[in-house]
């Protein structure tokens, strides 16, 4: 190897050294699967409550959430199959974007057992409602704190509104129309942000 190909060498890995600084965040695919399964959760659920009485509810809910599951744990394993090779994955935007979302997952899985547990131990069938509000504002606490380690203003900005909204969608959580708007909430603040994200994505190979 001449020393002008050693230098090009180096160049080349101090480029991906300072890109991988400030790399892209790989969760855009991430925000628009979860923000169209949960928007079209929410919808169906808002259909369920609109077209059947209390009585009716167990099967068509259970049937709705149980397959919300399945489709849930599918798409996630072929997210994270879809993030191998990508470049920057090791960047410290995107580690924090991680550490963040797993943290919020967990939160999530505990409001929504709680609120079942709830509903099946002391037969509070609103326990449920409040799993909405609780997930768009954690989604917007999410994006507030990966926007301060990637400087993404899109999700800055979609933060803020989803804590906002989640804010909103609490003080009328009993309404039935709640799941309506928070299914279009979904499509405005994970969505349209993750379509953003993505067109940023670097491509598999550097």
């Amino acid at each position: 190897m001449t020393r002008s190909e050693l230098m090009q060498d180096l160049a080349y890995v101090r480029t991906l050294a300072e890109e991988g600084r400030s790399a892209p965040l790989l969760g855009g695919a991430h925000f628009v699967a979860w923000g169209l399964l949960v928007a079209a959760a929410w919808a169906g659920h808002y259909w369920v409550i609109s077209n059947y009485t209390q009585a009716e509810l167990g099967m068509p809910l259970g049937i709705l959430w149980g397959g919300f599951g399945v489709l849930a744990g599918v798409m996630s394993v072929i997210l994270q199959r879809r993030m191998r090779g990508k470049p920057g994955l090791s960047s410290g935007g995107n580690r924090a974007e991680r550490a963040i979302w797993e943290g919020i997952s967990l939160a999530m899985f505990a409001i929504a057992l709680g609120a079942i547990l709830r509903m099946a131990v002391f037969k509070d069938f609103d326990a449920p409602n409040t799993i909405l509000p609780a997930a768009v504002a954690l989604y917007g606490a999410g994006m507030i704190a990966t926007a301060r380690f990637s400087k993404e203003k899109v999700l800055q900005v979609s933060g803020v509104a989803a804590v906002v909204f989640g804010l909103a969608l609490q003080v009328i959580a009993n309404e039935p129309y709640v799941y309506l708007l928070g299914s279009a909430g979904a499509l405005v603040v994970l969505v349209i942000p993750g379509i953003i994200l993505l067109r940023r994505e670097p491509s598999a190979v550097v």
